[in-house]
C-alpha cells in the first residue's frame, strides 16, 4: 500500500469533500481541509484554512506558508490532494447566460483548486510522491447545457490532469486522476433537479469516498493522467489488484478524453 499519511482536501465544508476529510481521519490520517465556510469536524488531527475561492490570486503566500509549516511540522511523507470545492453555477441557455458568472465558475472550480495544488507540488516534488485527485463529470463526457458553465469547467479539469500525468511521468511516484464521482445527495444536486434535470442513477456519497481513499493507497500508477467513472469495473480490477501492475496502452486509451484527429 502507499500508505499516504496526509491529505490536502479543498471543498471540505460539505458534500464529498466532508465526506472523505471525516473518512480518513477515521482512519487515522492527517487532513489539511480547505472551505470558505467552517466544516465544524472535530479532530485533533484535523486543520482548517478558511480562502475564498473566488479570489484564488489573492491566496498569496501566507497561505504557502500554512502549509509548508504544516507538512514540515508532521513530518509528512506521502501526500494526497483531492480537490473537491466546486461551482454549478445558473441554468441559462448562452443566449441569457452572464459571462461574469461563468468566470466564477471557471474561478472555483479550475483556478482555485490549480492554486491549491500549485502550493502544495513543490512538496510533492521534493518527496518524489503523489496521489492527486479532480472532481470531472456532469458534461465533461457529454453535452450539459443545463450548466454550461460547468460543463466548460469540468472538461478542463480533464485535459489539464491529461497535461499534469505527463509532467509527473517521471518525477516519481504520482498518479493524478479526474474522477467522475457520480451524482451524490448534495446540495448541488438539489439544484439540478430543481432546473428539471434529472440524474439516470444516484450513488451514495461514501462509494466515491471510499474510492479516493483506495486511490490514495494504491500502488499502481497504471491510470496516471485519465478520466475515469467511480464505477468502472475495469479501474477497480487493474488499480486496486496488487499482483496487476499496469494496463495494456491499448486499454489505457479508453480513459483519455474524446477528441477527434485524422
Amino acid at each position: 500500500m502507499a500508505n499516504v499519511d496526509f491529505a490536502v482536501i479543498t471543498g471540505v465544508s460539505g458534500g464529498l469533500g466532508k465526506a472523505l476529510a471525516l473518512k480518513l481521519l477515521n482512519e487515522g490520517v492527517k487532513v489539511l481541509g480547505i472551505s470558505r465556510t467552517n466544516p465544524e469536524i472535530k479532530n485533533k488531527n484535523f486543520y482548517w484554512q478558511s480562502i475564498d475561492f473566488n479570489f484564488y490570486y489573492m491566496f498569496g503566500d501566507g497561505f504557502f506558508h500554512i502549509v509548508e509549516k504544516l507538512l514540515k511540522k508532521n513530518k509528512i511523507k506521502k501526500v494526497g490532494v483531492a480537490l473537491c470545492a466546486g461551482m454549478l453555477g445558473n441554468s441559462e441557455d448562452f443566449a441569457h447566460a452572464k459571462l461574469s458568472e461563468w468566470e466564477q465558475v471557471f474561478r472555483v472550480n479550475v483556478l482555485g483548486n490549480l492554486q491549491v495544488l500549485k502550493v502544495v507540488m513543490p512538496y510533492l516534488l521534493e518527496k518524489q510522491f503523489g496521489r492527486i485527485v479532480f472532481l470531472s463529470g456532469g458534461g465533461a463526457a457529454n453535452a450539459f447545457p443545463k450548466f454550461s458553465a460547468y460543463s466548460l469547467s469540468k472538461t478542463a479539469i480533464v485535459r489539464e490532469v491529461e497535461n499534469l500525468g505527463m509532467e509527473l511521468e517521471n518525477k516519481g511516484d504520482f498518479s493524478i486522476i479526474a474522477l467522475a464521482p457520480g451524482a451524490m445527495e448534495t446540495d448541488m444536486l438539489k439544484k439540478v433537479r430543481e432546473s428539471g434535470v434529472q440524474p439516470k442513477n444516484v450513488v451514495s456519497i461514501d462509494e466515491p469516498a471510499t474510492f479516493i481513499y483506495n486511490f490514495f493507497n494504491s500502488p499502481n500508477t497504471c491510470l496516471n493522467g485519465r478520466f475515469i467513472h467511480v464505477r468502472d469495473e475495469a479501474v477497480v480490477k487493474y488499480l486496486f489488484d496488487d499482483k496487476r501492475k499496469g494496463l495494456d496502452i491499448l486499454d489505457r486509451e479508453k480513459w483519455l478524453l474524446r477528441r477527434i484527429e485524422k
